[in-house]
């Protein structure tokens, strides 16, 4: 089940997996499209991927819950795929992850990407790319000054 809103200026899409109650998101803001989702999600995802614009795809990290959808948006899309130069070799081959990941978000195949540098331009904006290993070790954060906006893929500090 997916949940689209749209929050300052940002298309969300709030993927629910039912059978463990996970969730993953996607967005979308001007004109880039941050990571693809979980590959159990596809049939539902694809609607969304089909019914918006988009320019480039920017993919926080390698894990096959932010890059499962990439594979077949790379063969219905001709857009450019960026992730950090160490997620550029790994995307390179399918995905090889445990059973249980498998079950929980399904898996990927493989995709080529271009490797980010330390800024990336959306249609009208400019973020920096700022590297944030620990998760994975190529996961990046997007960060857009003026706004304060920051796309993190899965890090979280706390609410405070």
């Amino acid at each position: 089940m997916i949940k689209v809103y749209e929050k300052e200026h940002v298309l969300c899409v709030e993927g629910i997996l039912e059978e463990t109650r996970n969730k993953i998101f996607v967005y979308l803001v001007d004109g880039m499209l941050i990571d693809t989702g979980a590959e159990k999600l596809q049939e539902e995802l694809v609607g969304f991927f089909n019914d918006h614009s988009f320019d480039q795809v920017v993919l926080t990290h390698h894990h096959e819950d932010h890059t499962g959808n990439a594979a077949w948006l790379q063969r219905d899309r001709e857009v450019p795929f960026f992730i950090h130069p160490l997620g550029t070799e790994i995307l390179k081959e399918d995905g090889e992850y445990p059973d249980y990941r498998k079950i929980t978000w399904g898996n990927r195949k493989a995709i080529k990407t271009q490797p980010l540098g330390d800024r990336i331009r959306s249609r009208t904006l400019e973020w920096q790319v700022i590297h944030a290993p620990g998760h994975a070790e190529d996961h990046v954060t997007l960060f857009h000054e003026s706004s304060g906006r920051l796309f993190t893929g899965d890090l979280f500090v706390r609410v405070s």
